[in-house]
């Protein structure tokens, strides 16, 4: 009877140590999902500032050129 409940702690004891393994490897994975994520983010954060700053000179530029264009020439 003894051997028997010895089996069955044994048994149980790596059952709950298995389980708590899988929880520990789900909160890593998640983990590391999530900082997949951020950095995906900053990069494409870092690809559209460079863009956003062209788009936006260009505008300036042609503002200006049109306002030139619009003003009579003076000499």
């Amino acid at each position: 009877m003894l051997t028997l409940l010895t089996a069955f702690l044994i048994l149980l004891y790596f059952i709950l140590r298995y389980l708590k393994q899988r929880r520990e490897q789900a909160a890593e994975q998640s983990r590391i999902e999530k900082l997949i994520s951020e950095l995906r983010l900053k990069s494409l954060q870092s690809q559209l500032n460079p863009h956003f700053i062209f788009n936006s000179l260009n505008a300036i530029q042609q503002f200006i050129n049109t306002e030139n264009k619009n003003r009579p020439m003076t000499t």
